[in-house]
């Protein structure tokens, strides 16, 4: 049964006000985007979460590959949001020893530690009231135009998520739609929707019977029934989640080491720390780098400019003695666009110290091996994996950490196309598989804006490099479009923007994820809140060089930004102690930040 209820608010009467806003999402980019929403006076925010908390990837109901271990690739300092300082004896129980444990000198929370501060922040800005938790999206429905103006609103399709509740749908129609889901939510090897050329699909076309799963089905690297000291344990996959269950499986595991390390593709390592003990994002992210790129040929932007910062900062990296002869191929090539980006506290030492060995890509088993070091013949479980360069071995225990399906654009729907009963995505070309075949990406302005829809936005953290604050930064941009407090581009120039980002995606694999301050500084831009040319040739060791922290953004009070002027010497004040207090190893971050 269909049960229609009219919106959370009304819908808007004038073409240039935006009256209510869904928010899907409540992540740390749907967190933002409720909160700023509320903040540029925007009536009716409702955020709607198929999850039973808040956080997303880091709530506690979480179930896409928060292992109990895990701690973040990016530092307190530069993951806050711009406006509320991350103090963690404040909001934080410092007696889970787990946690003290893993959190690498103070720098790099653990993932319980991520939980709390985003609660905090919600409580801090009063958004329990606009959550829709365990309210699962079906569908995000472009309504047709029935009105004179220019403004169509859309029909959010809902349907509970909590055990013994009737899964009764429910309608709900907004003026606009701001999109926060990102692109983590669906892995690749997921079993059930196994794609075409998987990890998963190799394996099973191989006859193998060892346990299979997707790094979201990790809880512990310490779980005696997947990683006790019998197992023997192969990861595929050599990028962020890759090199961090190699360490922690090797450093904290139980299982047999070394752990093997299936890689398809070449990749430099990152570590967490710089030689000179600052955490890496001192080093990798200048606002230089980012204003300059534009403008370099994207060979000398890479191989001069970007690959000179990560070997300057990073100069352990895979060599021949530390690799067998058929894995020569995936040493760090010459040219870094040919290569992914791997960040880790100590995979590159793992696998110098034994811990950690590179193993070619799975293949299918060769037929006429079929059933040869297969011990199905005396009906033991089939566990050999066989590899590229011809050789093969038998595993326990598989983890697959091969990426994300994307986007489910599937749940966009226009209703002029509906009404036809032709499934109409409102992103048909826009919409499109990245270079991996297997990927959905979206052809978006800054990574925010779709062209000629302007009631819908992302907000989202899939970058490299510090993300909440990406998140916030659209969602920031976004509300201040809907508010009306500053103009949205033309649909030229959007259209030509998004155009530019696939060009982009699609030119090699290093451009498969936006770099952080790429999305944060153009739209900061148009806010008002990034230094202008002048101020930065006025102070460049700072503003050019110098360390780009969130709480910068705030700083600045732009003509068309509400923000009370408490707010910005609050901003300048954490600014100053950030900029005093960098991440550091060794420097443990207590007391007030």
């Amino acid at each position: 049964m269909k049960q229609s209820t009219k919106p959370e608010g009304t819908h808007c009467t004038s073409r240039n006000t935006i009256q209510s806003v869904a928010v899907i999402g409540l992540g740390p980019g749907g967190l933002a985007a409720v909160k700023e929403c509320k903040a540029a006076g925007i009536e009716t925010v409702v955020g709607f979460d198929a999850q039973s908390d808040i956080g997303g990837v880091w709530s506690p109901s979480s179930c896409s590959g928060v292992y109990d271990e895990l701690t973040t690739n990016t530092s307190r300092l530069f993951s806050e949001f711009s406006d509320f300082p991350w103090r963690k004896t404040e909001y934080y129980d410092d007696d889970d020893e787990t946690a003290t444990d893993l959190d690498e000198d103070g720098v790099f929370p653990h993932h319980r530690e991520v939980s709390a501060y985003l609660r905090a922040y919600a409580t801090h800005n009063d958004l329990a009231t606009n959550f829709r938790l365990n309210t699962r999206v079906t569908s995000i429905v472009l309504r047709k135009n029935t009105t004179s103006g220019n403004n169509r609103t859309f029909l959010v399709r809902t349907v509970p998520t909590e055990k013994n509740r009737e899964k009764e749908e429910e309608e709900h129609e907004f003026d606009a739609v701001m999109y926060c889901m990102g692109k983590f939510g669906r892995a690749k090897d997921d079993q059930e929707e196994m794609t075409k050329g998987s990890a998963v699909e190799i394996l099973r076309s191989s006859g193998y019977q060892g346990k299979i799963l997707t790094s979201q089905k990790v809880k512990s690297v310490t779980d005696p029934a997947l990683f006790g000291k019998d197992k023997k344990v192969l990861v595929i996959g050599g990028s962020v989640s890759g090199t961090d269950l190699c360490h922690a499986l090797s450093s904290r595991g139980s299982c047999q080491t070394p752990i093997a390390n299936s890689l398809r593709t070449p990749h430099y390592y990152m570590h967490k720390f710089s030689p000179n003990g600052l955490s890496l994002e001192c080093d990798m992210f200048k606002r230089i780098i980012v204003w300059a790129k534009p403008y370099l040929p994207e060979y000398i932007a890479f191989n001069i400019g970007f690959k000179t910062a990560v070997l300057e900062n990073n100069p352990s990296q895979l060599t021949p003695d530390l690799v067998d002869d058929g894995c020569t191929h995936l040493l760090p090539p010459k040219d870094i666009r040919k290569a992914r980006i791997g960040f880790s506290s100590g995979y590159v030492s793992d696998v110098q110290n034994g811990s950690v060995r590179v193993r070619p890509e799975i293949v299918v088993a060769p037929r006429t091996n079929n059933n040869n070091n297969s011990s199905s013949s005396d009906n033991k479980i089939n566990k050999t994996i066989y590899f590229k360069d011809g050789s093969w071995e038998e595993f326990d225990v598989v983890i697959c950490t091969t990426g994300w399906k994307g986007y489910d654009v599937s749940l966009f729907v226009d209703e002029e196309g509906e009404a036809n009963s032709n499934h109409v995505s409102l992103f048909d070309g826009l919409a499109f598989q990245d270079l991996s075949g297997t990927t959905t990406d979206l052809a978006l302005y800054h990574s925010t804006l779709i062209p000629d829809i302007p009631n819908l936005a992302f907000a989202k953290s899939d970058t490299i490099g510090s993300s909440f604050p990406v998140g916030e930064m659209q969602a920031r941009y976004a509300a201040a479009l809907w508010a009306g407090n500053i103009a949205r581009p033309d649909e030229a120039v959007i259209r030509a923007g998004a155009e530019r980002l696939k060009k982009h995606r699609l030119a090699g694999i290093h451009n498969a994820m936006d770099i952080s301050y790429d999305v944060i500084e153009p739209l900061g831009d148009q806010l008002g809140v990034t230094p202008t040319f002048f101020e930065a040739i006025q102070n460049p060791s700072e503003l050019l060089f110098g360390l780009m922290f969130p709480s910068y953004y705030r700083t600045k009070e732009a003509a068309h930004i509400h923000q009370n002027h408490e707010d910005t010497i609050e901003a300048k004040k954490r600014y100053e102690w950030c900029k005093a207090n960098p991440p550091r190893r060794y420097v443990k971050q207590e007391g007030v930040q």
